[in-house]
């Protein structure tokens, strides 16, 4: 009798078979598992949110009244200024220091640059500049700050 003909070998062939396949089928299960968890993420993935309407941006001047907001900040001696002109700050060049530009328009004129310790008009010098504000002072210490407008998204 052969011996690959014997009940005894068949088996023993059998298990060997059946043990190289179990890799196998241990990789194909791991693998589906897998790409289910990575199906799973990407449905669970955050979606973007809707892009918010745009807004009309005024380009009226806005005007404050500095002594109101100074004693509002506790100020108690406030220095009263009182300015005729209507100031609008379209841009600014911020430095190092006390280098910098600021572009001011003044009762809707063509708007003008004006460095750091500049005279914007007879009420108010260009004190500071930062990325969107510029600082003006007046000869009587008032401070007055003018801010761009803030940018559509």
């Amino acid at each position: 009798m052969p011996l690959n003909s014997s009940p005894i070998a068949r088996s023993s062939s059998s298990l060997d078979l059946t043990g190289r396949r179990a890799p196998l089928w241990v990789a194909a299960v791991l693998a589906g598992l897998v790409g289910w968890s990575v199906m799973a993420w990407v449905l669970k993935w955050p979606q973007p949110s809707p892009l918010p309407l745009a807004t009309a941006v005024s380009d009226a001047p806005k005007t404050v009244d500095t002594a109101l907001v100074a004693r509002a900040l506790g100020e108690t001696q406030a220095v009263e200024v009182q300015t005729n002109a209507v100031l609008v700050l379209s841009g600014v060049v911020a430095g190092q220091g006390t280098q910098g530009a600021a572009v001011i328009s003044i009762n809707g004129q063509v708007a003008k640059p004006v460095r750091v310790g500049q005279a914007v008009n007879a009420d108010w010098r260009l004190a500071s500049v930062t990325a969107r504000e510029a600082v003006l002072v007046s000869p009587q210490g008032a401070r007055m700050t003018l801010s761009l407008p803030a940018p559509v998204k």
